[in-house]
């Protein structure tokens, strides 16, 4: 995908050594990825409900397919990532507050 963007920026084609290459100069490094948690507001939150209902109200109930007993994994993280060398990499959950 790096390649690509590149490519597409620059209109030069590169090998994918040589991107490590660059990446190495500038000292940055892939590692094992941290999850950091940030809390959110249980306002925002209980605004983005109530904007969720005002939006499913105007929907007609045989347009509506609901799914029992299923869930959604909204806080996947990437298990790998790069950061500058000797630092920790992070990944952020929002998690509510409360």
């Amino acid at each position: 995908m790096l390649r690509i963007r590149i490519k597409t920026k620059f209109g030069t084609i590169t090998k994918k050594s040589s991107i490590y290459d660059i990446i190495k100069a500038f000292k940055i490094t892939r590692k094992k990825i941290k999850k950091r948690i940030v809390l959110k507001d249980m306002n925002y939150i209980k605004e983005k409900i109530i904007e969720f209902k005002k939006k499913v109200k105007n929907i007609p109930k045989d347009s509506i397919i609901s799914i029992d007993e299923s869930s959604f994994d909204t806080h996947l993280t990437p298990l790998y990532g790069w950061s500058v060398a000797k630092q920790r990499g992070y990944a952020t959950n929002l998690v509510r507050k409360l």
